[in-house]
């Protein structure tokens, strides 16, 4: 890494604070997919659209891992109001193979109304989610569980994470399978 030497001005603390700015910039979730001929990442890779015609499941991945800490992401649901789940995988074990949903790394919510524990689904979850909900996904690495709360119907529901299931580092998981969805970090 290397300063621009006209923008430091020889003190610790104006370097303190650029360095602060940098990891602030570097902490900002991201998306990131393994197939972008599926997925169209937009918005510095804060928006995350399906654009294939074949409704195959699509991963889209966060860019930060979560091994400690309680985090809050914030998603909307821009377009598509289906199969779309939000949740989280183990980074180092991210669910291989064309159901991503079904694998015991997997962790989170169908906007549909399931949920996945293990890979594993139940229904009824929670209220079905609809188009410019903005729901928040907290990843609480300490107590290894998770909570989703919409925030137009201040639905809330909360799973526990099997750490032997889904080792650490956690990341962001979003599935779907159905051309134009879309979501958004906000």
């Amino acid at each position: 890494m290397k300063f621009d030497e006209r923008f430091i001005d020889g003190e610790t603390s104006a370097t303190t604070c650029a360095v602060r700015i940098m990891q602030l910039e570097q902490e900002v979730e991201r998306f990131r997919t393994a197939n972008s001929s599926h997925v169209r990442l937009t918005d510095n890779d804060r928006i995350c659209e399906y654009i294939n015609q074949d409704n195959a499941w699509q991963c889209v991945f966060g860019t930060l891992n979560y091994s400690t800490g309680t985090h809050t992401i914030r998603l909307r649901l821009e377009k598509g109001s289906s199969d779309i789940l939000m949740g989280i995988c183990s980074r180092n074990r991210s669910p291989p193979g064309p159901l991503f949903y079904d694998k015991p790394t997997t962790h989170g919510w169908f906007t549909h109304g399931y949920t996945l524990t293990n890979g594993c689904g139940s229904f009824p979850g929670w209220p079905q989610v609809k188009e410019t909900d903005i729901l928040e996904l907290t990843i609480n690495c300490s107590e290894q569980s998770l909570t989703i709360l919409n925030e137009k119907s201040r639905a809330q529901k909360s799973m526990q994470v099997n750490i032997n299931a889904a080792p650490f580092p956690w990341s962001l998981l979003v599935l779907f399978d159905r051309k134009d969805s879309r979501v958004s970090l906000v």
